[in-house]
């Protein structure tokens, strides 16, 4: 997409490329520093930390369900 705006000779369509080229390296940093600082965590593993993982089904709860 570059090369095809710099053989264009359009400084205006080199202006946009170089300027979605320059928003897309700033989104990739920042999301790379978002999950650097975050991570990326299962949801099994947050309902455990916030406390409202059931981790043993009985077959009492199994009838409930199928019922």
């Amino acid at each position: 997409m570059l090369s095809l705006a710099f053989s264009s000779k359009n400084f205006a369509i080199v202006g946009h490329v170089l300027l979605l080229v320059t928003i897309g390296t700033v989104l990739f940093v920042l999301l790379n520093r978002f999950l650097a600082e975050v991570g990326l965590v299962p949801v099994e593993q947050q309902m455990q930390e916030i406390g409202i993982h059931k981790t043993e089904v009985t077959d009492g709860d199994k009838k409930k369900l199928i019922s």
